[in-house]
């Protein structure tokens, strides 16, 4: 073999520079042949490392080959650096290699950071936009989503049946409003004129106008074919068995349609002395004070009591819409028959009670007499020789038509005890007057003024 430094196919004695090693040649023990072997080459010492330097098990400094600088370390094998075990005795107090707890340092702390402040511009900008939205959520509800009821007691229904469906001829609105009525679709009527009135439509409610139905239905309802732009059209019907005939108005409007110019009459209840009395409208309670719109029909006047009536003459009748503006109709109660028996009831059992005073001059009563001298306290009495209650016939009173009044002759005997053992038995002839409240349901309830003529 050729051991010439560089020649081929032996590395150089000073070493490769690529792994660091050293090549020996050594014999083997058996042959003359020589081996060449690979070992590392020992590091140096650390620089003013004495006493913790780190130095490598192996072939000391300096015992390189000849040659090979002394300055370059071999390459160390992780097997040849020893590790601390527990239990290893340290040298000098200290371990004798630096482990990787030791080399540590610990990094310098960091300051935490800190919170910044409150938004305040984002909170309003946000609060802002939530404002924005929400009023537009509202105007799109309210514009286009939200639905309202009307009260039809204070309001005039607008005509959203004509709305929808146009009437292109005058005769054919009168038709198809007299049919509606018939009907009992007062609704529809309604909607199909311009106005309604200004009064309360209490009574032109379907359950009201079903009264008048019952009282007087609309039948035989005859409207014939009129001119394309007349504005009064002829009609004839029956209403409760009575032929009407009359002219209805109508008017074009401006998509074409036609309406009638009304729907209703107005119509005023006016009484004499009636505020203390109820007043229902075919069974619907209306005020005195306000006016009512009412369509073609019949309406029944009733006070709701059992003594007090409106009768029969009272009902109102409206066969067409040939009216004024407004009109009054007048109202007049009475008193029923059990109201009459009721009060003389109550004024028979009143006069009882009075007689049974023993006083000369008892209170509420409808007699009285002055006093003797010498009359014995508690000795007079009272009784009832003839009186003309049974055959009397009270009426209202004219300031106040919910109150009952009579005048009644009482011919009543007077029996009197004077001191000395003197006695009077003398005549009463009185002319009276007993009124009282017929509001109640009882007999007992009609509380009873006498006053003396």
């Amino acid at each position: 073999m050729n051991d010439e430094p560089g020649a081929t196919g032996h590395p150089s004695p000073e070493g490769d520079d690529t792994d660091r090693t050293v090549l020996r040649p050594e014999a083997t023990s058996g042959g003359d042949e020589t081996r060449t072997t690979y070992r590392p080459r020992a590091t140096p010492p650390l620089a003013s490392d004495e006493e913790g330097a780190t130095h490598l098990a192996g072939r000391p400094t300096g015992t390189s080959p000849a040659g090979s600088p002394a300055s370059l370390p071999p390459v160390v094998r992780v097997d040849d650096v020893p590790r601390a075990r527990p239990g290893m005795p340290a040298e000098g107090g200290r371990p004798r290699f630096h482990t990787p707890e030791q080399r540590f340092v610990a990094p310098d702390p960091q300051t935490p950071r800190q919170r910044g402040g409150v938004p305040v511009r984002a909170i309003l900008a946000w609060a802002m936009a939530v404002i924005l939205v929400g009023v537009g959520a509202g105007f799109v509800y309210v514009r286009w989503f939200r639905q309202t009821q009307d009260d039809l007691a204070t309001k005039v229904p607008e005509n959203s049946a004509s709305a929808k469906v146009k009437v292109l001829r005058g005769d054919e609105v009168v038709r198809q409003y007299l049919t509606a009525l018939a009907a009992g679709d007062p609704d529809t009527a309604l909607a199909l004129a311009q106005s309604s009135g200004t009064g309360s439509q209490r009574v032109v409610t379907r359950r009201a106008y079903a009264v008048s139905l019952r009282q007087a239905p609309i039948t035989d309802i005859d409207v014939p074919r009129a001119g394309d732009n007349a504005t009064e059209i002829p009609a004839s019907y029956s209403l409760g068995g009575t032929r009407v005939t009359t002219n209805y108005r109508v008017a074009k409007q401006d998509n074409g349609s036609w309406l009638l110019t009304k729907a209703t009459v107005t119509f005023r209840p006016v009484g004499t002395a009636v505020d203390h009395l109820p007043l229902l409208v075919n069974g619907v309670s209306v005020n005195w004070e306000n006016a009512l719109e009412l369509l073609p029909g019949r309406y029944v006047m009733s006070t709701g009591l059992t003594y007090l009536a409106y009768p029969a003459s009272n009902t109102l009748t409206v066969p067409h819409l040939n009216y004024p503006d407004s009109s009054d109709h007048q109202i007049t109660p009475s008193l029923t028959p059990a109201g009459r028996s009721a009060f003389i009831e109550a004024a028979r059992r009143s006069l009882d009670v009075c007689v049974s005073r023993r006083e000369l001059s008892p209170a509420n009563c409808p007699f009285s007499v002055e006093s003797a001298p010498g009359l014995v306290p508690g000795s007079p009495r009272w009784s009832i020789d003839s009186d003309t209650i049974g055959a009397a016939n009270p009426a209202l009173s004219a300031s106040d038509q919910s109150v009952a009044q009579v005048t009644v002759n009482l011919n009543l005997r007077l029996r009197t005890e004077y001191r000395g053992g003197g006695t009077s038995n003398q005549p009463v002839n009185v002319n009276t007057t007993v009124s009282g409240a017929m509001t109640g349901s009882s007999s007992t309830g009609i509380r009873l003024e006498w006053r003396i003529n």
